[in-house]
């Protein structure tokens, strides 16, 4: 959450680009599958119709926003106090940095 979103992937493959581009160096990532609770309104919108303060996007409590960039990358925004609930999770991968150098995801992650 430091970047102050969440990155989200689509598909396995774009999960493996995502690792791969931002956090190549990284020794340990938990990959987790989402599902958002009823209730929660996802809105894809553009760059253009974001309010920026710095790199956090303005979002109000309990309001869930996705932003798709043109590369293909979504990121999930909440409010800096009203981060996306734990039961949201339905899994978690944890990500290792193998001996080469290389990331190891599960073998059940397909593209």
């Amino acid at each position: 959450m430091q970047d102050g979103f969440v990155h989200f992937c689509w598909r396995a493959g774009t999960a493996r680009e995502v690792v791969q581009r931002f956090f190549g160096d990284a020794t340990e990532l938990a990959l987790l599958r989402v599902k958002v609770p009823p209730g929660v309104t996802l809105v894809p919108c553009s760059a253009a119709s974001l309010q920026t303060s710095g790199t956090f996007v303005k979002v109000q409590p309990g309001e869930t926003l996705v932003r798709f960039s043109r590369d293909g990358c979504a990121h999930l925004y909440r409010a800096r106090n009203d981060p996306l609930p734990w039961g949201c999770v339905t899994s978690r991968h944890v990500i290792a940095l193998g001996a080469d150098g290389e990331h190891v995801f599960p073998p059940e992650l397909k593209d």
